[in-house]
């Protein structure tokens, strides 16, 4: 199905280069080679004709919907076709099934962390060792040139959160690895010496992007999720999947079952943004897991905010961009008709190792919400 001239005019320009003919209909922005500085050119020829465009829907849906849309002149959302089969997304894979065991192992007792950088990372890999023997070591999984370079980038982070003085840095273990590779981009050796030896694996690990679409974001959230799902499911380790609010469906949508378990409709789905999509799909496929045996424990933070002891925050947060935008300014925004949740860093990582540790958690989605800790 091809495109007509006049929109694939518009691409060429926004673009800035010739498409030959060579696109279909099928294609969707990120795949003909729109980046972050196109879309939002797209989307302001679209504002100009009278049709408000979100740059995810831009990036997400195929030529032909936004051509549709353009000569429309409206979005019905139920209207835009999706081209992912959330079904088979939402299917586990058969080698993953076959490596699912319902015979209880003895408990390894060492740990692998992945996302030991960034905001929560530090935090979580600190009360692990607050939690756990000084004997037991700590893997963290972290994407660098070298093994130094992967240790400096940890003790970088450390630093900002103030509590690399408080760690024995004996027991952590930096190994550079990718989740989104084939055995975490590992050389076989040091896989096989994981299988031996990890008894809990904490996936932190995650892209954040509220304008890539599914298709880009896949490989990291959810093959990431499965290559590091394989591995718990070979070493018989537990598996600690840090998920997101954003998984979950508007107010008044589908509902979470007993253990908090919950299913999108293919409209709820279809409605969320890339990162949100692959959060609820990613449950899914942990959900089937565990189902069938697999030890997995699921935790739902939403919007992560400050520790309450230094006051280190995340200042590249949405909401706190915001915040000194308003500050800078002198202004505040009005009318905002928008209620949100926040839980304090530190109490989020105490939480997460507390429920990682407690052997009724399995099973089980945990949604940190606001003051509260629910599991429904």
């Amino acid at each position: 199905m091809k495109c007509n001239n006049i929109f694939v005019a518009i691409l060429e320009n926004v673009l800035s280069r010739s498409l030959n003919g060579q696109i279909s209909g099928a294609n969707t922005f990120s795949e003909i080679g729109g980046n972050s500085f196109a879309v939002n050119l797209l989307c302001k020829i679209f504002n100009e004709h009278g049709i408000f465009l979100d740059p995810s829907i831009a990036y997400s849906h195929q030529l032909n919907h936004l051509d549709e849309i353009l000569s429309k002149k409206r979005i019905v959302y139920h209207q835009i076709n999706n081209d992912i089969d959330w079904k088979k997304e939402y299917k586990l894979p058969e080698d993953m099934i076959k490596l699912i065991s319902k015979s209880i192992s003895s408990r390894k007792k060492n740990i692998l962390v992945t996302g030991s950088t960034g905001f929560l990372g530090p935090l979580l890999v600190y009360e692990i060792a607050e939690r756990t023997d000084h004997d037991v070591l700590i893997y963290c999984l972290i994407r660098a040139t070298n093994a130094e370079h992967a240790q400096q980038r940890l003790k970088q982070d450390f630093d900002k959160c103030n509590r690399s003085s408080s760690i024995d840095w004996t027991r952590i273990r930096c190994i550079v690895g990718d989740v989104s590779k084939k055995n975490l981009g590992l050389t076989f050796d040091l896989y096989n010496e994981l299988v031996e030896q990890i008894g809990i694996i904490y996936h932190n690990a995650t892209v954040v992007h509220m304008r890539m679409p599914y298709k880009t974001l896949k490989q990291w959230n959810v093959e990431g999720t499965l290559n590091c799902l394989k591995l718990a499911l070979t070493s018989y380790a537990r598996f600690i999947y840090t998920s997101s609010t954003a998984a979950l469906p508007p107010l008044g949508g589908s509902t979470e079952d007993f253990d908090g378990w919950i299913k999108l409709t293919p409209n709820e789905i279809n409605l969320k943004d890339g990162y949100g999509q692959t959060k609820a799909v990613v449950e899914r496929l942990l959900f089937a897991a565990s189902r069938l045996g697999a030890d997995i424990v699921v935790i739902r933070p939403c919007t992560i905010s400050a520790d309450t002891q230094t006051g280190y925050s995340n200042l590249s947060d949405f909401i706190n961009l915001v915040l000194l935008a308003e500050l800078e300014m002198g202004t505040i925004v009005e009318n905002a008709n928008m209620l949100l949740h926040f839980i304090p860093v530190d109490y989020c990582a105490k939480a997460m190792v507390a429920l990682a540790m407690h052997p009724g958690s399995g099973g089980k989605c945990f949604k940190f919400y606001g003051n509260e800790l629910n599991s429904t």
